[in-house]
């Protein structure tokens, strides 16, 4: 055991923290992502019931809102199938609601007759 992994965070330098935090999220397997969002993706938080319009500028508060946002898509998506057979009508792009299929069509990642088109919806995200 290192004498830095004994020391409580307020002690190490910023640059042991910020190891201490890459070692962490490479250990458990997560990736770390800086975004610009948008106001539009904010106002669809809110709708959404995710975000409250007091915590718009609080980063936790957004962090958790996608957090919950993400969550509910990759269980959408795994829900899905991967077989390549469009015949699979109880996929899960027909149970999402617009506004979160307009994200990925705002973004350049689906058109918009794909937003409904599970097998369209599959395939970008394996490019992305």
């Amino acid at each position: 055991m290192s004498v830095s992994s004994s020391l409580p965070q307020s002690q190490l330098s910023p640059a042991a923290r910020r190891m201490r935090e890459y070692r962490r999220r490479r250990r458990d397997r997560l990736h770390l992502f800086r975004m610009e969002i948008s106001k539009d993706v904010l106002d669809t938080l809110g709708r959404f019931n995710l975000l409250k319009a007091a915590e718009r500028n609080d980063a936790v508060a957004v962090r958790t809102a996608l957090y919950a946002l993400c969550d509910a898509g990759h269980r959408a998506l795994r829900g899905m199938s991967t077989s390549g057979s469009r015949d699979d009508a109880t996929g899960a792009a027909a149970g999402l609601p617009d506004a979160v299929l307009d994200l990925p069509v705002a973004h350049g990642f689906l058109k918009l007759e794909q937003r409904r088109d599970q097998m369209a919806i599959i395939a970008a995200v394996e490019r992305s």
